[in-house]
């Protein structure tokens, strides 16, 4: 519920930009919405949090934590939610964090750093069919390779890694025209720094799907 609010208006190209401030019910939380996109790849309905621990993966939230007040920055499509250390200092903080976030929307910088998609990369990459290990199926073997191949040397580059948990195949045991082997779901589990990077589902979706994806087509 909205208690209060209040406008400030920018230039932003060749139209305005009006940044709304509003107090919220929860204690000490205050959003303040644009009439642009902060970041158009974000969604207001799962906001993604930075602390000051992991700040380094937005401009935006580095920034909005120069304020020793702010405790904790939440990111959405066009809004931006703080956690404040005194429900008290939204009245002095109010102006000069949508200075803040207009001066930042006028600079044409992007929000968030999303994760580099090497894909032309590996279009190119020629993963062939391993040799088979005593006691190990194929396409496990195969899958690994493929992992160990084009998947880990970029989330080690940033000192990550991932982890196989499970290959289910599906009820109707059907078998991938290309490959012949099972079609299933490929359980996996993000390491290292990874694992505790605010990207990781984009990591996981865009990145590690993809590359499986494109080179195991049994894997759905």
């Amino acid at each position: 519920q909205c208690l209060s609010g209040r406008n400030i208006c920018a230039n932003v190209g060749l139209r305005s930009l009006t940044i709304t401030a509003n107090k919220t019910s929860l204690p000490n939380y205050f959003r303040f919405q644009t009439d642009v996109p902060i970041d158009a790849q974000l969604d207001n309905k799962r906001l993604l949090e930075f602390s000051r621990h992991t700040s380094s993966g937005s401009q935006l939230a580095t920034k909005l934590f120069d304020h020793d007040s702010v405790r904790m920055v939440l990111l959405g499509r066009d809004m931006v939610v703080l956690r404040l250390a005194q429900r008290e200092d939204f009245d002095t903080l109010a102006n000069p964090i949508k200075s803040d976030i207009t001066s930042f929307l006028e600079s044409g910088a992007s929000a968030i750093e999303h994760p580099k998609q090497p894909d032309d990369g590996l279009k190119d990459l020629t993963i062939p069919v391993p040799d088979p290990i005593e006691g190990v199926p194929l396409h496990m073997v195969h899958l690994q390779k493929v992992l160990d191949v084009a998947i880990r040397p970029t989330l080690r580059a940033d000192r990550g890694d991932l982890d196989i948990v499970d290959f289910t195949p599906l009820e109707d045991d059907s078998v991938d025209e290309v490959t012949g082997y099972p079609r299933g779901v490929l359980y996996v589990r993000l390491q290292g720094a990874c694992a505790g990077c605010p990207h990781s589902k984009q990591t996981m979706r865009g990145f590690v799907a993809n590359v499986v994806g494109r080179y195991l087509p049994n894997v759905v």
